[in-house]
């Protein structure tokens, strides 16, 4: 036999606990130290993430303001030129004026007939504007005559088959001789 033989289930009525206060004061200090530490660490990470999202915030916006203003200072800002060796030339500029400096002198520069800059010679060189300018118009104008020229084909071909319709058929006719057609008998 086993030691578990022997072991009846207690009733309902058979379990009597009995707390006195000190284990009822003992519950409820567990259970209240629990439930604080947990609101505790709720409230303390709502407030965290509220404080990290309002920081995020101010932080951006000062930093965007602070950008725009360095940007604009550099942009503004006029500065000493120099020279191919770092040397001050006494001259200024500002970005923007160089922007527009060096995309003159990008349109300015001669060009091939292709528009490439690499090999080209003086004899048929054009500047890179003039050379854009008459790609874009002669591209322009080539896709409109074919166009023109599409049209005017199909118009032709109609037209030269009409004539030659006509042309066979006048030569044609005089030659052409109907016998008359034996009527039915009814």
């Amino acid at each position: 036999m086993s030691d578990y033989d022997d072991y009846r289930s207690p009733s309902a009525e058979a379990v009597t606990v009995q707390l006195n206060k000190e284990m009822i004061d003992e519950v409820i200090e567990a259970a209240s130290k629990n439930v604080s530490a947990q609101v505790r660490k709720e409230a303390s990470d709502a407030i965290k993430k509220h404080v990290e999202a309002e920081w995020n915030d101010v932080l951006r916006a000062e930093m965007r303001t602070m950008a725009e203003r360095i940007v604009r200072e550099w942009i503004i800002q006029p500065r000493d030129l120099t020279n191919s060796y770092g040397e001050k030339t006494g001259k200024t500029t500002t970005f923007s004026e160089e922007i527009l400096k060096l995309w003159r002198d990008y349109l300015d520069k001669p060009v091939n007939a292709n528009g490439n800059e690499e090999s080209y010679s003086r004899d048929g060189a054009t500047t890179r504007i003039r050379w854009m300018i008459k790609k874009y118009a002669t591209e322009t104008v080539e896709s409109e005559i074919k166009k023109m020229l599409a049209d005017v084909s199909v118009e032709a071909r109609e037209r030269v088959k009409e004539a030659v319709s006509a042309f066979i058929a006048q030569q044609l006719a005089p030659r052409v001789e109907l016998k008359a057609i034996p009527q039915a008998k009814n």
